[in-house]
């Protein structure tokens, strides 16, 4: 094994310097050579808080509520934000809309579209709702990694989807489902968990289809329901991983080991 030591450039004894310090440069020796630092990693002096995802939102919404929380920026040059208070106050409303459609803690909800504020509502709501929030990609045309994704997730019921640019998302999820009732409960031809779509926006031409949005369920949501408790070990977000060497896989995050990255965790 290699002998690593930490040495001065401009001190013979001592501890190192920081990086562009009056002292000089801290450097690595490795086998004779001299290879320069970009950052110095300390050691965490704070103590990790053991908390949530919604439990971070709801501090910031305390704490900053008309701050920005998130900002999107268009093509046309436009730009909308929701506050701190946006986000926490309508996410916990689509999560009581989710407990009603009668998503279960740890049920699976896959969520696919782009960056939007109904993105944001449906995945931390999905998290509030203790229902674990998978994001999907949509790639083949016949939908097979998607069918392929939800098999593997087994426990999912719920999927929230954009319909896309002409709705080209919606076509491809359209094919994979076998029935859409009256109440908006649907059928997959394949995945037997499935129980439910919502749009996150309305796909256009397509009036009669009663499947309802993000924004709707926001808006009609139960005041009086009460939410149940999450834990910090809960699985908080699914991904999928690249599929660079194969199929994509599921890969899964509990909230503590996010709320570990975040800059105040």
């Amino acid at each position: 094994m290699n002998q690593l030591k930490l040495e001065d450039n401009k001190r013979s004894g001592g501890s190192p310097s920081l990086p562009n310090s009056p002292t000089g440069n801290l450097r690595l020796l490795s086998q004779g050579k001299m290879h320069r630092f970009s950052y110095v990693n300390n050691v965490r002096t704070s103590p990790l808080r053991y908390r949530t995802v919604p439990d971070c939102i709801q501090e910031k919404a305390a704490d900053i509520p008309d701050a920005e929380a998130f900002v999107f920026l268009y093509e046309d040059s436009s730009r909308t934000s929701i506050t701190w208070s946006q986000l926490y106050q309508r996410s916990v409303e689509f999560a009581k809309s989710l407990v009603l459609l009668g998503v279960k803690g740890k049920d699976v909800v896959a969520i696919s579209g782009p960056n939007c504020p109904e993105w944001l509502y449906a995945a931390f709501g999905t998290m509030m709702a203790r229902a674990i929030p998978a994001i999907i990609n949509i790639t083949y045309s016949d939908g097979s990694d998607v069918e392929a994704m939800l098999k593997k997730l087994e426990t999912c019921s719920t999927f929230i989807l954009h319909p896309g640019f002409e709705n080209k998302q919606w076509r491809i999820l359209k094919s994979l489902i076998e029935s859409i009732d009256e109440n908006g409960n649907t059928v997959f031809k394949n995945v037997p968990s499935m129980k439910h779509l919502i749009f996150m926006a309305k796909p256009t031409n397509e009036g009669d289809l009663l499947v309802p949005s993000v924004s709707e369920m926001i808006e009609g949501h139960p005041h009086d329901l009460e939410l149940p408790l999450i834990d910090p070990e809960d699985i908080a977000f699914i991904f999928q991983t690249s599929g660079s060497t194969g199929v994509p896989k599921p890969l899964a995050h509990t909230h503590f080991s996010i709320t570990c990255y975040s800059s105040d965790g």
